[in-house]
């Protein structure tokens, strides 16, 4: 019970579980764990009477295991017993939904998916990429890099009935902050299920596909500032 792999929620808040995976380029995973929680980082509790979770079977496949209650507090800590290979994992926080701030969400990326105004977490639906430090300008930036093919979604039911459960839904903003690399063929940036093959693309320019969506832009170097108002 020596080694444990800890996590910082960023708040006070209700954590319904865990999700984990095995190490990306070698075949090593935890199997099965046990997790304590803690409101400051210093006093710790056993989850469940620190009962065994059974976890990943591979290394690849992104398992969320799933407390019979939720927890009450801002870190966790996963104390592996078993695993194959070497000892690693990739491991994440399952929190409950809160109602967003002010009716904003905002993803810093500062290493988690998590909106710094509550809200619903992203979710790397295609598969992940990676945090990196970069410079914006003379300023170190933590990023994160998608891969091609790759991308975030943002799954919540008041964005799909939003005028039946927010009114503020019906029109909304969204700016998102990028550096782009090389680009090859056209890559979104922006989409929707509503919109079927409609959204935000870039190739050598910019362009917008959405009869209902006003784009305005401005780009300097090789970053690119985008806002975005919807109306569905």
């Amino acid at each position: 019970m020596g080694e444990w792999f800890q996590m910082d929620t960023g708040s006070m808040q209700s954590i319904s579980g865990v999700a984990t995976q095995g190490r990306r380029d070698r075949n090593e995973w935890v199997t099965v764990f046990s997790v304590k929680v803690s409101d400051d980082g210093k006093k710790w509790r056993w989850v469940e009477c620190g009962r065994p979770y059974y976890a990943n079977k591979d290394r690849n496949t992104r398992l969320k295991t799933f407390f019979h209650e939720p927890v009450h507090g801002r870190f966790l800590r996963i104390y592996p017993l078993e695993w194959t290979g070497r000892l690693s994992m990739r491991a994440g926080a399952v929190v409950c939904e809160r109602p967003c701030l002010d009716g904003q969400l905002n993803y810093q990326f500062s290493l988690s998916f998590i909106s710094g105004t509550q809200g619903p977490s992203l979710d790397p639906a295609w598969g992940e990429g990676d945090f990196k430090e970069v410079m914006m300008g003379d300023k170190p930036t933590i990023v994160y890099k998608f891969p091609e093919g790759k991308g975030l979604m943002i799954d919540h039911w008041c964005l799909k009935v939003g005028k039946l459960c927010m009114p503020w839904l019906l029109e909304y903003t969204i700016i998102v902050d990028v550096r782009l690399d090389d680009v090859i063929g056209y890559r979104k940036i922006l989409g929707s299920a509503f919109w079927g093959d409609y959204g935000l693309y870039v190739n050598k320019y910019l362009m917008l596909a959405h009869k209902h969506t006003h784009e305005m832009q401005r780009s300097y170097q090789d970053q690119e500032i985008l806002q975005v108002r919807h109306d569905p």
